[in-house]
C-alpha cells in the first residue's frame, strides 16, 4: 500500500518530439504511486503532436476541461525550454494539486521513481527533490555546493561541487537542478513564481533551484531513477568542437546573466565573466573557429553584461 495522501501533477513540456513524447507517457502510467493530473505544454510542436495527444486522450485546457486527468495547452509561439517551463508552471500552479513532477519529453522514469521522490522528501522532510539521471550514455552528478563567492570559478560548471556515482548516501543534500524530474511542493512554487522566461533556453532550471532554495532544502535521491532517451556520452573538455551555433549563444549569455544575478560579490559579478568570454574566445582559437565564433562570442558578452534577456538570437534547428 502507499504510505502518502498527497496529490501529484506532471507538468511536461514538449516540442517535435512525438516519439519521444510516446515513451515518457508510458513510464508515468506505469508509475507505482498514482499521478493525479497530466498536464503536457505543447510548444508549438509542427509534427503533430497535438493530434497525437488527442489520440492518447487528452484534452486541451480550458475552463471548462480543468477537472480532466489529461490536458495539454498547444502554444501559438516556440517560447524555448525556459519559456515553455514557464508559461506551463504558471498554469499548473493553480490546479488542486500538492506537489508538481515537472519534466522535459525526452526523459523515461521508472515505476517506482515517484514513489522512491516521495519517500524520500517525507523521511528528510524537504519539498524539493531531484531523482538520479544516470544512464548507459549519461554519468549524473549531485551538485552539493554551488559557490558564487570565488571569481576564478569562471563558470556554473567551475561553481559546482559534484559527487558522482557510485552513491553511498540515500540522498544529498543539493544546489542546483535541471528540469528533468523536480518535483517541488506547489506552495513553494507559489511563493516563488514561475521560472523566468527570460532565459529562453538553459540556465532558467539552476536559477529556479536558487529561489527554491530560500524556502526548502533540496534533495537528490539516488534511487529514483529517471532515464535520459536522447543521452550521449558526456564530452566536457573535448577538443576539434563545431563552430558555436545558436545554443552556444545563450550558455555564454546566460552564464554572465547568471554570475551578475547571483555573484556574492563584485569581482564574481564582473571579472568572472570577462575570464569566462576569454576562454570561450581560447577555445574558439584551439579548434580553429575563432573568426566564425567571435561575432557570437562578443553579442553574448555584451547582451549578458547589459542585462539583453529573452530571445535574440533566432533558433535553428
Amino acid at each position: 500500500m502507499n504510505e502518502f495522501t498527497c496529490d501529484v501533477g506532471v507538468v511536461l513540456v514538449t516540442y517535435n518530439r512525438k516519439r519521444c513524447l510516446d515513451k515518457v507517457l508510458e513510464g508515468l502510467d506505469k508509475q507505482t504511486y498514482p499521478i493525479k493530473k497530466t498536464f503536457v505544454f505543447d510548444n508549438n510542436s509542427t509534427d503533430g503532436t497535438a493530434e497525437f495527444l488527442l489520440s492518447k486522450n487528452f484534452v486541451k485546457i480550458s475552463p471548462e476541461t480543468l477537472d480532466e486527468k489529461k490536458l495539454f495547452y498547444q502554444n501559438t509561439f516556440n517560447a524555448g525550454g525556459a519559456g515553455g517551463f514557464s508559461q506551463a508552471i504558471d498554469i499548473a500552479k493553480n490546479f488542486n494539486l500538492d506537489y508538481l513532477w515537472i519534466m522535459d519529453d525526452d526523459v523515461y522514469p521508472e515505476k517506482t521513481c515517484l514513489e522512491n521522490l516521495l519517500h524520500s522528501m517525507k523521511k528528510y522532510n524537504t519539498l524539493a527533490a531531484l531523482p538520479c539521471r544516470n544512464d548507459t550514455n549519461f554519468k549524473d552528478f549531485a551538485c552539493v555546493k554551488l559557490d558564487c563567492t570565488n571569481y576564478l570559478k569562471y563558470s556554473v560548471w567551475k561553481k559546482k561541487t559534484k559527487v558522482y556515482a557510485p552513491f553511498d548516501k540515500d540522498v544529498y543534500f543539493i544546489e542546483d537542478i535541471v528540469f528533468e524530474g523536480p518535483i517541488i511542493h506547489t506552495d513553494v512554487i507559489r511563493k516563488i513564481g514561475k521560472p523566468d522566461a527570460s532565459y529562453f533556453i538553459l540556465f532558467d532550471d539552476t536559477d529556479y533551484a536558487q529561489r527554491i532554495l530560500k524556502h526548502s532544502k533540496i534533495i537528490y535521491v539516488p534511487n529514483a531513477k529517471l532515464h535520459r532517451q536522447l543521452a550521449r556520452k558526456n564530452s566536457s573538455g573535448s577538443r576539434n568542437l563545431p563552430p558555436f551555433n545558436w545554443k552556444m549563444y545563450y550558455a555564454m549569455r546566460n552564464e554572465i546573466l547568471f554570475s551578475r544575478k547571483y555573484g556574492k560579490n563584485w569581482m564574481v559579478r564582473n571579472i568572472s565573466s570577462i575570464i569566462y568570454i576569454i576562454y570561450m574566445m581560447y577555445i574558439s582559437y584551439r579548434d580553429h573557429h575563432l573568426l566564425k565564433n567571435l561575432p557570437l562570442i562578443i553579442k553574448a558578452f555584451i547582451d549578458g553584461m547589459t542585462n539583453k534577456r529573452g530571445m535574440r538570437v533566432k533558433p535553428n534547428y
